[in-house]
């Protein structure tokens, strides 16, 4: 092989590989504990972002509470 070519694992190649796979009670384990997890995930994901858009929300309150409502406030007149 030379240059940018690549080998390629072709059909040949694939079914003479060997994959280790675990025992059944592993899989089940993996099976049964899966979920688990996606729960925490999912809960984590909607827990930040419920964070996110509460700051976001607040970021833009304290903005615009802090900005003059008119130019005339901001500059007034002596």
């Amino acid at each position: 092989m030379s240059g940018a070519a690549q080998d390629h694992l072709g059909h040949a190649k694939r079914l003479s590989l060997k994959l280790p796979i675990p025992g059944i009670i592993e899989q089940k384990y993996s099976a049964d504990t899966l979920p688990t997890y996606e729960d925490l995930i999912e809960n984590n994901r909607r827990r930040a972002k419920e964070r996110l858009e509460k700051r976001t929300c607040n970021t833009g309150t304290r903005i615009f509470a802090e900005t003059p409502a008119s130019t005339d406030q901001a500059n007034p007149v002596k």
